[in-house]
This record gives structure tokens, C-alpha cells and sequence, in this order.
């Protein structure tokens, strides 16, 4: 499941709930275990930056994931709904986007200014990563989640042979 909002509002009640009782054989993976993960084993001060959707927000999904990590991490969440609100209208770049992100930014620093690590938790937001860098202090990590979820889909294969064996190795739908 690749969207955050998604995973935030429904993957534990899918995995739980609906594929025990529909589909027993099957697994649904999300982003934000995997994300969690990923930044939890980083180098950084612990004190971690969430910008996502506002439902992804108000879940309060990484907070949570982040108290079951064994490293004292302080976490701060901040919507910008905005942002996906623009990129699916199709704007990419300018003032708008770039006002979004500062707000989220704002947000973030004022409730703690020591953040070191930034994780952008929303599958389209690493379309405007560079707005993020202009807006961020450059001392700031930015994370994005496609490279961390691509390596943790493999180790899970890796590790579950049998679930690897029944994914279609073509390129058809």
C-alpha cells in the first residue's frame, strides 16, 4: 500500500480484518513500518519531521509507529494538504507549492526547532524535493520513501520465499 493516507487510515484493519477472513494467503505491506524503520537506524539528533496529508496527520500513524522503536526518537507531525492538493492539479513548481512548503516547514520548527531529519510522507511529494531543500536549513536530512520502501519490499521477499515465488515475473497486468 503506497499511499501514506491509506496506510494511515486502513492497513492495520486490512491486514487484521479483511485478509484473514477473505484473504488468508495473501499480504498487504505499507510505507510507514518500512519508513519508520529506515530512520530509526539513521544517524541524526532524534528529533524527527513529519510532513504528510492531513489525514495521514491526524491519524497520528508515525508518532505511534515511532514510540515502538527502541531509540528515543521525538517525533512532530505536520499536515500540508495543500501540496498534494496542487501536484494532482498538476502544478509542479512556483509560488504556491513553494508557500506550502514553507508553511509546513513553519509549522514544524515552531513546535521544535532542533529537527534534524525531515521525512516527506507522502508518495508525491518527492515531485517537488527541491522546493523542500530551498525551504529546509541545509543542515536538514530530507527523507523520501521510494528507495527505502523498494529495499525493504526486497528484504521482505528475500526473507518470504514463498510469497516471491507466486509474484509474476512479466511485465503484463
Amino acid at each position: 500500500m503506497a499511499c501514506n493516507t491509506a496506510a494511515a487510515q486502513a492497513l492495520r484493519r486490512i491486514q487484521q480484518e479483511d485478509l484473514p477472513r477473505d484473504f488468508p494467503d495473501r499480504r498487504v505491506l505499507g510505507v510507514i513500518r518500512p519508513s519508520v524503520e529506515a530512520i530509526a537506524g539513521m544517524m541524526h539528533n532524534g528529533h524527527i519531521g513529519v510532513i504528510g496529508t492531513m489525514a495521514t496527520v491526524t491519524a497520528g500513524a508515525y508518532t505511534q509507529e515511532f514510540q515502538k522503536v527502541p531509540r528515543k526518537l521525538w517525533v512532530t507531525e505536520a499536515a500540508s494538504p495543500d501540496i498534494a492538493t496542487l501536484l494532482e492539479a498538476g502544478v509542479t513548481d512556483g509560488p504556491a507549492l513553494e508557500q506550502a512548503a514553507r508553511d509546513a516547514r513553519s509549522v514544524l520548527l515552531a513546535r521544535d526547532s532542533t529537527i534534524s531529519t525531515v521525512l516527506l510522507a507522502c508518495t508525491h511529494f518527492p515531485w517537488i524535493t527541491d522546493i523542500f531543500r530551498r525551504v529546509f536549513p541545509p543542515q536538514t536530512a530530507l527523507v523520501t520513501q521510494g528507495p527505502i520502501v523498494a529495499e525493504k519490499l526486497s528484504d521482505y521477499l528475500r526473507r518470504h520465499p514463498e510469497m516471491s515465488a507466486r509474484l509474476s515475473r512479466t511485465k503484463r497486468r
